[in-house]
């Protein structure tokens, strides 16, 4: 009884070839030949209300879930997830630059989501500190980005963040600072569960809970 979901933003409808996209996902399941014909069923949502953490309109989303019913072996569900994975793979390639299949385990997509964005906040956090400690002393901004983008202090405030937004003094890039605490909360409450010491995550909410107050 796998029920194949599709949900996809409305502004993919003109780049989603959504009659074949589900097409292929009905012939992998039926292919595995572990699953009864008639019990197989495809279906797609298009999403008109949505959210997209970062604002951009361009950006948008596709998701696919599989409901398969209790029963099945754990080697069983593993392996019709890869070839469903596989399936994707092709649409997947022309949305996004990089995909990566995480693991089988349910919740490690979301797992590395997490790790993402806490390593952002905290980049984002201490290049705050060092830009503002360079500019203090004297040294202009655009040159210092230029030498630390070309050392081994680079990272994705330093690529992204502060030349989009900060030069020129708009503060518009990315999601707003309630969003960002919510994406540190969460990434702190995994490491606890997981009883990881985030010693260097706590100090980065820190920091963020003392500019959202």
């Amino acid at each position: 009884m796998p029920h194949l979901i599709v949900e996809y933003s409305a502004n993919l409808e003109s780049r989603l070839e959504l009659e074949a996209l589900m097409a292929k996902l009905r012939d992998v399941a039926v292919a595995g030949g572990v699953f009864p014909l008639a019990g197989i069923r495809v279906r797609a949502a298009r999403r008109d209300r949505y959210l997209i953490a970062d604002g951009n309109p361009a950006h948008g989303f596709v998701h696919v879930m599989a409901r398969i019913g209790e029963g099945r072996a754990e080697a069983v569900r593993h392996a019709q997830a890869q070839a469903l994975f596989d399936a994707l793979r092709p649409a997947l390639d022309c949305w996004g630059h990089t995909v990566v299949h995480v693991g089988e385990e349910p919740g490690a997509a979301q797992t590395v989501t997490l790790v993402n964005n806490i390593l952002s906040a905290a980049a984002l956090a201490v290049t705050s500190e060092a830009l503002v400690m360079g500019s203090k002393a004297g040294v202009d901004l655009e040159a210092m980005l230029e030498a630390v983008n070309a050392g081994s202090g680079r990272n994705s405030a330093t690529v992204g963040k502060v030349p989009a937004s900060v030069l020129d003094r708009s503060f518009a890039y990315g999601a707003a600072l309630d969003i960002l605490m919510k994406d540190i909360e969460l990434a702190l409450a995994e490491a606890e569960r997981l009883q990881v010491p985030s010693w260097v995550s706590a100090s980065v909410r820190q920091f963020f809970r003392h500019w959202h107050m």
